[in-house]
């Protein structure tokens, strides 16, 4: 058993040697009334991608495939119109079955014909393989119904006899999908409730030793931030040991001499003494400070400063 979706697209090739490229398969042919295959459309290349060739007929009985290319014999009435007439073929009259469409007896229409099924030995049709349109054919499949279903062709549909009941569609991904992810499912979760115990049986362990290292952890944490408190305190007291007793200032001696002594003079007279001097130890203290800098540049420049009249 065949189908014609096997040779859809498939390179032929021909000639004397059989290498010449003849072109693709693109439709099979069928004989009416019969339904048997008679051959295969050729559809030829375009001679520079812009003109059309009339496609080419071969018969069902004269080719070969060879690592997947279909090989058509030279001989002259293999092609054509020799082909046909000596198999018998009336050209005008021929079934191409692919895409029809197929209606059941009342007229409600099921779907269109995707491939046929024969009989490789006698190219006798065995089975329409049925598109119904209720989804991709590659994800749904394709309805399978038997030619001897067919009780007339008018026109370009095919119609059901009566009381034929479709049958469901074989081959589609989506009832494999649906085998294949129940057999996964039941592998994944025995597999997942293994692996959860032998987890569960390694994580009781080590929470437990986890939760009694953060306790160690803090404890000592805490000792030594104590321990670092008494530090620092001992050495300031060290250092203030090392330090000695705090001197005592000049300016602050004369401020107590001048308050325990201060009763025989005025307040007035102190405060006017006490900005006259600071006056003039503050310009004293510039001019000093000026002149110091004056000699250390002179002394960097090379001249001799000079002495004061």
């Amino acid at each position: 058993m065949r189908s014609t979706q096997e040779f859809k697209r498939v390179r032929v090739l021909g000639g004397k040697r059989l290498r010449r490229r003849i072109g693709r398969v693109l439709r099979a042919v069928f004989f009416p009334g019969s339904y048997k295959l008679a051959g295969y459309l050729v559809k030829r290349r375009e001679i520079l991608f812009m003109f059309k060739r009339k496609d080419r007929f071969f018969a069902a009985d004269s080719f070969q495939v060879v690592d997947g290319r279909v090989v058509v014999d030279y001989t002259r009435d293999s092609w054509d119109s020799s082909a046909c007439k000596r198999i018998g073929l009336n050209w005008d009259k021929a079934l191409i079955l692919e895409n029809m469409s197929v209606f059941s007896a009342d007229g409600t229409r099921i779907g269109w014909v995707s491939a046929v099924e024969y009989d490789e030995k006698n190219c006798e049709s065995q089975n329409l393989m049925l598109s119904t349109g209720t989804g991709s054919k590659a994800l749904v499949g394709l309805t399978r119904v038997p030619m001897t279903s067919v009780a007339s062709i008018e026109g370009a549909s095919i119609i059901l006899s009566r009381g034929f009941v479709l049958p469901e569609a074989e081959g589609g991904l989506a009832a494999k999908a649906g085998t294949q992810a129940a057999i996964i499912g039941n592998v994944v979760s025995e597999k997942a409730q293994a692996v959860g115990a032998s987890v569960s049986k390694v994580t009781g362990g080590m929470s437990d030793k986890a939760g009694k290292t953060v306790k160690y952890v803090a404890r000592r944490t805490g000792q030594q931030i104590n321990d670092s408190r008494g530090m620092f305190k001992s050495f300031k007291d060290e250092y203030q040991k090392a330090a000695g007793p705090k001197k005592v200032s000049a300016a602050s001696k004369a401020s107590g001499l001048n308050s325990a002594g201060g009763s025989g003079k005025s307040s007035g007279s102190s405060q006017a003494s006490g900005s006259g001097k600071s006056a003039a130890s503050g310009k004293s203290q510039k001019q000093g400070m000026f002149s110091a800098f004056k000699d250390e540049y002179q002394k960097a420049a090379g001249s001799k400063p000079k002495k004061k009249s």
